[in-house]
């Protein structure tokens, strides 16, 4: 590029310079040229000595350069305002992206056995909260429950597996579980010892759910009638996987 030219495209470039308002290519540019041009440093200092100092343009200067710093920092000046508005945007944007995941997904960390061979001890649950907001628990569901501590009366949080559904007849007989006549989850529940209070017919009532673990044997759950069934109030999400 011819000098002069080169010249003018730094002068015109210091200003925003001086405002850090340049890319790291230009600054670099910026500078390089500085350091081997006696009269675009002399302008660098002219620009940064008397606008550092007194916000104002030195008096001394041509005309033209006057017009050209001024218009370059005003231009510097509308840079700073757009990086500190986006800055702010960003920033909001960050807080309402994370205000609105935690206001539709939380996590879980299992401190028991009940689930396993699902969901194993010390294994972390990703919850969906927004899932039944529209829909109802089926049969088969994870969730993630909110229930009571009956020996210490104090509330607590747990997962466990949707047996049956309002409406639903439950049975447990000879280690097997029946949900409206038909036997399930042989899958899961290989032989259960202890059927609590479905070892007779049980009807589910309206706006609750049965809820058991799949360590069967060793989950404190709906067949005990200290905990019975879950009311659909404290059904607080569906499990959507864990690791």
């Amino acid at each position: 590029m011819d000098k002069n030219k080169e010249c003018s495209v730094i002068k015109d470039l210091i200003p925003l310079y001086k405002d850090e308002a340049l890319s790291k290519l230009s600054v670099e540019a910026v500078e390089e040229h500085i350091e081997k041009c006696d009269s675009c440093r002399k302008y660098k200092d002219n620009v940064f000595g008397e606008l550092s100092k007194s916000g104002s343009i030195d008096n001394n200067m041509p005309e033209f350069e006057k017009r050209e710093v001024q218009n370059y920092k005003n231009i510097a000046s509308r840079l700073k305002k757009r990086r500190i508005r986006n800055a702010l945007i960003t920033a909001f944007s960050t807080v309402l992206v994370i205000m609105l995941f935690c206001s539709i997904f939380t996590f879980h960390k299992v401190l028991s056995g009940i689930m396993e061979p699902t969901i194993e001890m010390g294994d972390i649950c990703f919850i969906n909260k927004m899932s039944y907001k529209f829909s109802k628990p089926i049969e088969g569901d994870l969730v993630y429950l909110l229930r009571e501590d009956p020996s210490f009366h104090y509330e607590f949080k747990d997962v466990g597996r949707i047996v049956g559904i309002p409406g639903d007849k439950i049975l447990i007989k000879d280690g097997v579980l029946y949900v409206n006549g038909e036997e399930k989850q042989k899958d899961v529940y290989e032989y259960i010892k202890n059927g609590g209070i479905a070892k007779t017919e049980i009807t589910v009532p309206d706006g609750k759910y049965f809820v058991m673990g799949d360590n069967v044997n060793i989950s404190y759950d709906s067949r005990f009638e200290e905990v019975g069934c879950i009311d659909e109030k404290n059904v607080l999400g569906k499990v959507c996987f864990a690791w």
